[in-house]
C-alpha cells in the first residue's frame, strides 16, 4: 500500500471548565476514508492459498523412504511465503531425527520438505514448535502454483527394536503459516 486518502472530522465545540474541575468533557472524532495504491486501486486484503492437508511416507524393509510431491496453489494476486511452524508426533513409534546414523533402524527417519526452488526444511529442526513464524519452505508468486516434496532417509540397521511384524507407524501434526511476501 503506497498511500492513503481520507477525511478527519472533529467536533470543535469549546467548553470551559470552572469551579471544582468535576465536569466531564466528551469529544467525538469521525474518521472516514479508504486505503488505496498509488494508482488509486483498493487492495484486496485477502490471501487465498490451497495447502496439502495430508502427507504420507513409507519405509520398505530395506530402509528406503518414499515420500511424495504436493501442490501449493496461490490464488491471490500477492506473492506469498509459506512457513512450517510446527511439526509434532501425535502417536506411534516412528522417531524423526535431524540425522540418521549407522545405529538407527528403519523406525528412525529423517524427513525434509523441499520446495520447487530447492529450499529445504528438516522436520526435526529445533526452530519448529516455537512462538515464531517457523521456517520458510516456499515462496510462490501471485496466481501461481508451487510444489513441496516430502522426502528423507531411514535407518538401515537390521534391528527389529521399535519395528514389529506389522511394521512401525505414526501420525504427525504439521502447521503451515502463510504470509504475504514483504
Amino acid at each position: 500500500v503506497v498511500g492513503t486518502t481520507g477525511l478527519v472530522n472533529a467536533d470543535t465545540t469549546t467548553t470551559t471548565v470552572t469551579g471544582n474541575n468535576t465536569q466531564t468533557l466528551q469529544s467525538s472524532v469521525t474518521v472516514s476514508g479508504s486505503v488505496t495504491t498509488s494508482q488509486g486501486e483498493a487492495p484486496e486484503g485477502k490471501l487465498t492459498v490451497e495447502l496439502p492437508t495430508k502427507m504420507a511416507f513409507a519405509v520398505d524393509k530395506a530402509g528406503n523412504l518414499t515420500g511424495g510431491t504436493y501442490t501449493v496453489k496461490n490464488s491471490s494476486k500477492d506473492e506469498i511465503d509459506v512457513y512450517v511452524a510446527e511439526f509434532t508426533k501425535t502417536s506411534g513409534n516412528i522417531d524423526v531425527k535431524e540425522t540418521i546414523t549407522g545405529e538407527d533402524n528403519r523406525s528412525k527417519v529423517k524427513l525434509e520438505l523441499t520446495a520447487g526452488n530447492g529450499d529445504k526444511v528438516n522436520l526435526a529442526d529445533s526452530r519448529l514448535n516455537t512462538s515464531g513464524d517457523g521456517i520458510k519452505v516456499a515462496n510462490i508468486e501471485g496466481n501461481n502454483t508451487g510444489s513441496i516434496t516430502l522426502a528423507g532417509e531411514a535407518g538401515k540397521k537390521d534391528d527389529p527394536t521399535g519395528v514389529d511384524q506389522n511394521g512401525a507407524s505414526a501420525e504427525f501434526n504439521m502447521v503451515f503459516k502463510v504470509k504475504k511476501h514483504s
